[in-house]
């Protein structure tokens, strides 16, 4: 489990130097549980034209510009673990519900937690939806 007081927060005077790939194994030790993965929210939004989303907690960066809140540098106190079945089920639902034609997960860092996506992958492809990973490539890199 992730040492709280060691855990890279956000950036502010004195932040001390870290590395992302350590930083990913810390932050999926915290954020996934078996192929199960925590979100904070699953809702619909305008862009790329619409697309159903799930906001993922956690991220192995801590940039200055990101516009994701608090569960990206506290992950331990936010969000709810999902299945990979879970996760596709309430995206194609809002999808469905919505009339869009996109899916994506966001926030964080949404490829964190490789048997998780590959799960959620599983689940969507059948249906045919196109899928956005909103991602900093750093994990995918380290797969």
């Amino acid at each position: 489990m992730c040492v709280v007081n060691a855990y890279p927060r956000y950036v502010e005077e004195g932040f001390q130097l870290y590395d992302p790939l350590a930083l990913m194994q810390l932050t999926e030790e915290v954020v996934c549980r078996g192929d199960a993965r925590k979100y904070t929210a699953f809702y619909c939004t305008g862009v790329y034209g619409g697309i159903a989303t799930g906001y993922t907690v956690g991220c192995c960066l801590r940039c200055i510009f990101c516009w994701v809140d608090a569960s990206r540098d506290f992950p331990e106190t936010h969000g709810e673990f999902y299945t990979p079945a879970q996760v596709a089920s309430r995206l194609i639902g809002i999808a469905r519900r919505k009339r869009v034609p996109r899916l994506r997960i966001s926030s964080g860092e949404p490829t964190l937690g490789k048997r998780h996506l590959l799960g959620v992958l599983k689940h969507i492809e059948p249906v045919g939806y196109e899928f956005i990973p909103e991602t900093n490539g750093i994990p995918i890199a380290a797969f």
